[in-house]
């Protein structure tokens, strides 16, 4: 039962440390994430006995899948309807690239290089270009958010 509370305070642990990271650095806190997550599963398949970290534990899986419910949510939600009407084309274009590409990538590389079937290499496909996609949303809110802070003044440029 212990491990249990281990696995979620390392995992949120290692949350915190991005954030810390992400600031120090100001680049996007989801892109530090991911490093530090592939970090740390690289780290751990090495020198831990395999599953340690709880991978396949079916509570870290309903939270990461409440967790992608919920940044759709998010997205969906801060789209400004009038934005939209005014650069659809842009809004298609953007966002056809930003899904298609990393899944041809993504299928293409676990069926050719990695001799995966076709079903599993479009699966792959499908899970990082929704990945991508969640990615880019989460980049681009804060981007806007600090663009708009650079703006009105609160928040210096590091390069002038």
């Amino acid at each position: 039962m212990e491990h249990i509370y281990f696995i979620a305070a390392l995992w949120l642990g290692l949350a915190v440390i991005s954030a810390v990271i992400a600031y120090h650095l100001k680049i996007s806190i989801a892109l530090v994430e991911i490093c530090v997550g592939v970090t740390t599963g690289a780290l751990a398949g090495k020198y831990l006995p395999p599953d340690y970290l709880g991978a396949n534990s079916e509570w870290l899986k309903f939270i990461a899948g409440s967790g992608a419910i919920l940044l759709t949510f998010l997205a969906g939600a801060e789209l400004d309807p009038e934005s939209i009407k005014i650069k659809w084309k842009e809004v298609l274009i953007v966002g056809f690239i930003g899904f298609l590409a990393p899944f041809v990538g993504g299928s293409l590389t676990a069926y050719y290089l990695l001799n995966w079937s076709c079903q599993s290499s479009i699966l792959a496909g499908i899970a990082l270009s929704t990945t991508s996609m969640a990615v880019v949303y989460a980049v681009m809110i804060e981007n806007r958010t600090q663009f708009r802070r650079i703006r009105e003044g609160r928040t210096r440029l590091l390069f002038r």
